[in-house]
């Protein structure tokens, strides 16, 4: 699917546990680095009753069971309830934390991937799956946020208790203490071993699942096209499979996982067994009272829930770690098209423009000795490009598919950047401007013209989103949207649907004109802008189309006659270079290559008409 995925899976293979990968995400944590502090002190509480109430059991039992004296056990009776109490409090307070961390944590990550997604450039997303990134972004977020609340209230309870059990025992048995010290580590050491290899699966894992949510997304947005190919026991099938992975990998993991804790019980139950024996031993011997055995196998039963505890913190933090480098490879990722250091502190960016500093743009662009290849290619799609378009001149671009067209338009948006040569506006380097500057005096109206879920209206002041509601409707009654808010019940606030689905083709297109036109650019750029439209809303938008594009840039990629002989200047491309170039008029008379594209096109055109 993704050559993303490959190299995921290679570097995976050889990845071990880092710290460094959680420094990373410790800025999304430190948040709430006052809750962690609520934490450790309700830990350090819990903890220490914990460990008092066996010494408080054994001395009920040595001074009041044993030798059979009511005489002032209910005051302690009263202690024990109000330990209980105590306990059941800060319980509670820690559960509401936790779930305020986890959630906190969480979307603060979360809005840190959408933003990146927002800043990363155009080219970013040619090679990744919508599926891929919203497991990233939904899933894997999550499970570090669950660990980073749940498992350091787990993990900080585990390590007091234990630190604090081990003076009341040694007091009681030097022999348990030294027992004690030799079960912790061994089944740390366990824990490691096991986590090695529960870090890897749980890597295999992660990928399998976000194969799976990219395969049911695709399938959910290709409904109508699988439906018309009639593919859907082919997509099915494939879902299938791709299911069925993510349900051999995880229970593989699960497996493992399973043999682990069962690994950890019993070795903790035979410690145990050891202590009880031993504890024995020693009561026979006059060492120990029955209320110090009763106390020491009580910390024996309860050492071993703390240990698991560690264990399955260091569990989730190697398990986890493969969520967290996903994260990661978004949240790192350095965008191939950016503004420099000194471009951002005169201009800003898209979040912090700092429009006083934006220069007036004419519209003049220039393309110098530009060469290109899209990444990952060693293909040449330009080579030594030259161009010149005027201000307010509309130059067609024509040629047949894979000539380098679209090329053009997407590295004069800055999509992409050029590897060789400059590509100048208003005479200067567009690298020296800012991409904020350059998108803002840029509309671009898309064969496939997306919008967004919400109203028509919203749609529209997309282009502007400060404009009034009769600034939007004065644009779009300009591009002939008129009619689409007519038919509707509520008019220009009636709901597009996801992605416009409530509307057609057509519509979308007229709307995406109205939002280009509402933004009021310098430079427009219309790829096949007008395919989707019917001859007749065509004609008319050709007419609106000489108001909009009067005194402004505009490049245009289009196969429809009328388009392209009212351009001001035709250039016909061949394999990324400039072939002919002139009105239509004075390549029609020179009746070279463009001569005979237009013969064929005409054919084409005359054709579709009769079979309408």
């Amino acid at each position: 699917m993704i050559d993303e995925d490959i190299i995921e899976e290679s570097d995976n293979k050889k990845a071990k546990f880092s710290l460094k990968v959680w420094k990373q995400l410790w800025p999304y944590v430190k948040e709430y680095k006052r809750s962690f502090l609520v934490i450790i002190a309700l830990t350090v509480i819990m903890a220490g009753v914990d460990v008092v109430y066996p010494l408080l059991q054994a001395y009920i039992m040595d001074n009041f069971v044993i030798p059979r004296v009511s005489g002032g056990i209910w005051y302690f009776a009263a202690v024990y309830a109000a330990f209980i109490v105590l306990q059941t409090f800060l319980f509670a307070v820690g559960l509401r934390i936790c779930i305020k961390m986890e959630m906190g944590v969480s979307l603060l990550l979360r809005d840190a991937m959408f933003k990146k997604y927002q800043e990363l450039p155009v080219g970013w997303y040619g090679d990744k799956s919508v599926g891929y990134l919203v497991a990233k972004t939904m899933s894997d977020t999550e499970r570090i946020a669950s660990m980073a609340a749940w498992q350091f209230f787990e993990f900080t309870w585990s390590v007091i208790y234990i630190v604090g059990i081990v003076m009341p025992i040694f007091i009681l048995s030097v022999k348990m203490g030294l027992v004690l010290l030799v079960l912790i580590p061994l089944s740390i050491i366990i824990s490691i071993l096991f986590s090695r290899r529960l870090l890897k699966m749980n890597r295999g894992v992660r990928k399998a699942n976000s194969k799976a949510v990219g395969a049911l997304n695709e399938g959910i947005t290709g409904a109508k096209t699988s439906k018309t190919l009639v593919i859907e026991p082919l997509l099915t099938k494939e879902y299938a499979g791709l299911r069925d992975n993510l349900y051999k990998k995880s229970n593989r993991f699960n497996r493992l996982n399973s043999l682990y804790s069962a690994t950890l019980v019993t070795f903790g139950l035979s410690g145990m067994a050891f202590i009880m024996a031993l504890g024995g031993a020693e009561f026979l011997d006059g060492a120990l009272s029955l209320g110090s055995i009763a106390a020491l196998l009580t910390y024996a039963m309860n050492v071993m829930w703390p240990v698991m505890a560690l264990a399955a913190g260091v569990t989730a933090v190697t398990a986890n770690q493969a969520n967290a480098e996903r994260v990661l490879s978004v949240l790192n990722e350095t965008a191939a098209v950016r503004d420099t250091p000194e471009v951002l502190e005169k201009y800003g960016d898209a979040y912090n423009p700092k429009r006083e500093n934006w220069e007036q743009m004419r519209g003049d662009v220039e393309f110098v000795n530009v060469s290109f290849r899209y990444p990952n290619s060693n293909t040449w799609i330009l080579k030594n490009f030259n161009l010149k378009i005027p201000a307010g001149t509309s130059l067609a671009l024509v040629g047949e598919t894979g000539a380098g067209k679209t090329t053009i338009v997407n590295l004069l948006c800055r999509f992409y950047e050029p590897q060789s040569g400059q590509i100048l506006i208003d005479g200067i380097d567009y690298r020296e401007r800012s991409l904020a500057w350059l998108a803002a005096n840029t509309g671009y109206v898309l064969q496939s013209p997306h919008l967004f879920s919400g109203t028509i209206m919203s749609n529209i002041k997309y282009g502007k989103p400060k404009a009034t509601d009769d600034e939007a409707i004065a644009a779009a009654e300009l591009v002939y949207c008129g009619p689409i808010a007519q038919k509707l019940e509520k008019g220009w606030h009636a709901e597009a649907g996801e992605c416009g689905d409530k509307l057609s083709t057509g519509e979308k297109q007229l709307i995406s004109f109205a939002r280009a036109v509402l933004a009021d650019p310098k430079i427009f750029i219309l790829d096949e802008a007008t395919s989707s439209i019917d001859t007749e809303t065509e004609f008319m938008l050709q007419k609106a189309l000489s108001k909009m594009l009067k005194n402004r840039t505009s490049v245009l990629i289009a196969h429809r006659l009328s388009t392209i002989k009212n351009a001001d200047m035709i250039l016909l491309i061949e394999e990324g270079k400039p072939v002919e170039s002139g009105t239509h008029k004075e390549l029609i008379s020179a009746k070279g290559k463009y001569f005979e594209l237009y013969a064929k096109l005409s054919e084409l055109e005359v054709s579709e008409k009769v079979l309408a």
